[in-house]
């Protein structure tokens, strides 16, 4: 399985993705980042159902660390 650290860091690149493309509302992108990480998080792992757990902390960590970082820097 892969850590969420690293889950989290591909979930933030990928709702920057999302968000340059300018078709989801920015107050709609915490949810865009949950699914991803739970979409990332059920390939990533065989069976079970604490994917979708692990998913949800690491779309939210991405939200988080997007928050508290890269939001700062503009």
């Amino acid at each position: 399985m892969i850590e969420t650290a690293i889950i989290a860091t591909i979930v933030l690149g990928l709702v920057e993705a999302v968000k340059r493309t300018n078709k989801i509302s920015e107050i709609y992108l915490p949810i865009v980042a949950i699914v991803i990480g739970i979409a990332i998080t059920g390939l990533s792992t065989v069976g079970g159902t604490e994917f979708v757990f692990n998913g949800i902390i690491a779309g939210l960590s991405a939200v988080g660390l997007y928050e508290a970082t890269i939001d700062k820097l503009r």
